[in-house]
């Protein structure tokens, strides 16, 4: 089974449980009001509003996560959600789980300034099975990062009519399932990254420009890990194949450049041995 959390701004930061794929809802609705209109529609005995209580409460619901309940959150996808510096991972949790994270969405909410309000989403695999299609849908994601970012972004919604937010789950479930078994490799300009499925190992981290390779490591505390670090930089954008041709030529560039280089090194390499070898053949004819 795959579990679904994201870490979403409704009136301030939350973690969210938002559902699992198992689900067979359309939507779960997080209702931070709900507690409120029932106890003024009860003080009021209104049969109505007290109907409509009932059956606001009979919707899925978005659950917080919190020190109580969890809700399966593995201890380690809490350093996830905590820390950045980086735009994607898909790495082993614990036992037989596994975890994917997108950060850095654009969401449809906005600031006092007008600026879109991130959020994250995360997906977590109890199982080796799921982990291995959770693979798949990592490495499809990198390389079709915007075209999944606006698409989880529009799945969140503010209903008026519950006066809360709901989630796409039915969508998200349908995404998922389209994204998986396509690819288990991570397409970059200089080749391919094999996205693994394995104990104690990240099988992908795309990391973020500015962003070192060591800082990032110490953040997320997985210095004990096997990690497949790509820089986001190196990910070909499939969605955008005009950027992915412009990468790949100056990518090809960069190859023949350090190429020649390393052909001139190697040279003066050789040439430098061949003067000390005629040196010193020229030094022991003149001492004989």
């Amino acid at each position: 089974m795959l579990k679904y959390y994201s870490y979403y701004s409704i009136g301030g930061y939350k973690d969210l449980y938002l559902g699992t794929s198992e689900m067979t809802e359309s939507f779960t609705y997080y209702l931070p009001l709900l507690a409120l209109q029932k106890k003024k529609a009860e003080s009021k005995m209104d049969s109505n509003d007290i109907k409509k209580i009932s059956e606001l409460e009979a919707l899925p619901q978005i659950k917080l996560v919190n020190t109580t309940n969890n809700f399966g959150l593995p201890s380690f996808g809490a350093k996830l959600i905590s820390h950045g510096g980086y735009k994607l991972i898909f790495t082993h949790a614990e036992d037989n789980t596994y975890i994917l994270t997108l950060r850095d969405i654009e969401g449809e909410n906005k600031d006092e300034s007008g600026r879109s309000i991130p959020f994250l989403i995360m997906i977590v695999a109890d199982n080796v099975n799921d982990a291995n299609k959770l693979a798949t849908i990592a490495a499809y994601w990198s390389n079709y990062l915007d075209t999944i970012t606006d698409k989880i972004s529009s799945l969140f919604v503010y209903d008026y009519v519950v006066n809360g937010v709901k989630f796409n789950l039915k969508e998200f479930n349908l995404l998922l399932e389209k994204c998986a078994n396509k690819q288990t490799e991570i397409e970059t300009a200089y080749g391919k990254e094999v996205v693994t499925v394995k104990p104690n190992t990240v099988g992908a981290l795309l990391v973020l420009p500015g962003i070192t390779d060591k800082l990032l490591i110490d953040e997320l505390s997985i210095q004990d890990k096997n990690i497949n670090l790509i820089s986001v930089t190196t990910v070909l954008p499939m969605d955008n194949l005009r950027k992915t041709r412009k990468m790949l030529l100056q990518a090809q560039k960069e190859t023949q450049r350090k190429r020649k280089i390393l052909y001139y090194a190697i040279g003066g390499i050789i040439a430098i041995g061949i003067i000390a070898y005629l040196i010193s053949i020229l030094a022991s004819s003149t001492n004989n």
